[in-house]
């Protein structure tokens, strides 16, 4: 997975197959898109060094971007 820092607050988070952004606001962070499934866990210490995680918001529901969408809200 690469991690690439956009400025000045998301980042993006690029998996073999699909992608996460995190966009930070505050102490808050918002996972859009998730990966696929078991991307949740890849993506948790990214999103906690960032800040709290209050919601994850899909861009669409295919695997590749909404598949880890529960496994990236447990981390609210």
């Amino acid at each position: 997975m690469d991690v690439v820092g956009l400025l000045p607050r998301p980042h993006l988070l690029r998996f073999p197959v699909g992608r996460a952004h995190l966009r930070r606001d505050g102490d808050e962070v918002t996972p859009i898109d998730a990966g696929h499934a078991g991307c949740g866990a890849r993506i948790a210490p990214y999103a906690r060094a960032a800040g709290r995680v209050r919601r994850v918001v899909p861009t669409h529901f295919h695997e590749d971007r909404a598949g880890g969408a529960a496994e990236a809200g447990a981390l609210a």
